[in-house]
């Protein structure tokens, strides 16, 4: 009969939370309606956890807790204030150093910071983690035993792939919240993160909660400069709430030269860096990088979404024939940058002494952008042909030899070695 009992409080509990999942459904739906904003906020995004470095103040460690809705009734919200300089790393919470001190150096649970914690919540008669009393957490921790050896034998999966928990069970996934300037904010889901992370897992699957009113003001920039340009950015942006955004040269620059980076190792200048786009991607692969741009417009969206990918990478706000060529670089990257400098006589010039002083183990070089710069190149001061074009850089550049990787866009992509 008390099973009955206890079985019945569960159910009901069920059916409210499933009513209140239906209605908050439907209530986010006509807000965001009314917002203009049509992207899809609860498409999970795939991210490594290691992006997701800092946490909100839980409860227990604030002075002036927030009351807070679930993190779930989040997904959606745009909210301005301060609320996401209120956090601290994710990994000083108790519950990754106790995961960690009893998955990696084995200590037992009893002897964890998380256990000491929820034990005295008990003492005072509180209920914590589902759980009424100390033995009932204690079987509690089967639960976080076996989340490891779940994820650490299959991966991280999909909660929906795991298990079903009634028709709003998909909206069970780890949730973070996306502050000012891009920051990821963990909100829910810290067993599965701390998991993760000790793991070394490469990505997990997330649900964006709320996002701060100046990120989603910085979004709508984006779109901006999209809609005046054709729907299209000029390549990817890395940022994942961002991705959704077309790009006019997509992925494939990137993957044809990719075979060619060695990882962990080396620098690289990317001549006309544009928004960083593969700056973001060679330091990811371990490259001190150096990204060239001095148009305003550019180096403004740069600046933003460098400090959104918390990327280290170096930005000179100078002129591509101004830059100090003293340094010797690995990889230096030029996509259809220096057609420019066959316009005008003085450019070229420029350019040529340009190419005799730069100092690399290797470039990447693609010629022309688009159809258009092939058409008007006939006005220009020197109007190469592609091949041309490549044999005078391996001239000048006194490169032993330049090598046709692909095409993409129309034009080839070389690579040229000393």
């Amino acid at each position: 009969m008390h099973n009955f009992g206890k079985n019945s409080v569960k159910i009901l509990r069920r059916l409210k939370w499933n009513v209140d999942h239906i209605f908050w459904k439907i209530k986010t739906g006509i807000l965001l309606f009314f917002r203009n904003i049509h992207y899809d906020i609860f498409k999970p995004y795939w991210i490594n956890p290691e992006l997701i470095v800092l946490s909100l103040i839980p409860d227990h460690l604030s002075s002036d807790p927030d009351k807070r809705t679930k993190p779930v009734h989040d997904i959606g919200r745009i909210a301005d204030g301060d609320w996401d300089l209120k956090t601290m790393p994710f990994e000083e919470l108790d519950v990754f150093q106790s995961f960690k001190a009893h998955f990696i150096n084995g200590v037992n649970w009893n002897d964890t910071e998380l256990y000491t914690r929820i034990a005295s919540y008990f003492k005072r008669g509180s209920v914590r983690s589902g759980c009424a009393n100390i033995d009932e957490f204690n079987q509690k921790l089967n639960d976080y035993e076996n989340l490891y050896q779940n994820i650490l034998k299959n991966g991280y999966r999909l909660q929906t792939k795991i298990k079903s928990s009634g028709p709003f069970g998909n909206e069970d996934e780890i949730i973070v919240h996306i502050a000012r300037d891009g920051d990821y904010i963990f909100a829910n889901g810290r067993h599965r993160l701390a998991v993760a992370k000790l793991l070394g897992i490469d990505s997990v699957a997330v649900k964006v909660g709320k996002r701060h009113k100046k990120w989603v003001e910085f979004r709508k920039e984006v779109l901006s400069y999209a809609e005046a340009n054709g729907g299209s950015v000029y390549y990817p942006i890395m940022h994942h709430d961002l991705q959704d955004i077309p790009s006019v040269h997509g992925w494939t620059a990137m993957k044809l030269i990719e075979p060619y980076i060695k990882k962990n190792e080396g620098t690289m200048l990317d001549i006309g860096a544009h928004w960083g786009f593969f700056c973001h991607n060679f330091e990811k692969a371990g490259y001190k990088c150096t990204a060239v741009e001095n148009d305003p417009e550019n180096l403004y969206f740069l600046k933003k979404l460098h400090r959104a990918g918390n990327c280290r990478f170096k930005v000179l706000e100078t002129g591509i024939l101004d830059i100090n060529l003293e340094k010797k670089y690995d990889a230096v990257v030029a996509f259809n940058v220096f057609h420019s400098f066959l316009k005008e006589k003085r450019l070229y010039d420029r350019f040529v002494l340009f190419l005799e002083k730069l100092n690399c183990t290797m470039l990447f070089f693609q010629s022309f952008p688009d159809a258009d710069v092939k058409k008007s190149i006939k006005e220009y001061y020197m109007n190469y042909s592609e091949m041309e074009f490549v044999n005078f850089i391996k001239e000048k550049g006194n490169f032993s030899k330049a090598v046709l990787i692909d095409n993409a866009n129309g034009s080839g992509i070389y690579k040229f070695e000393h």
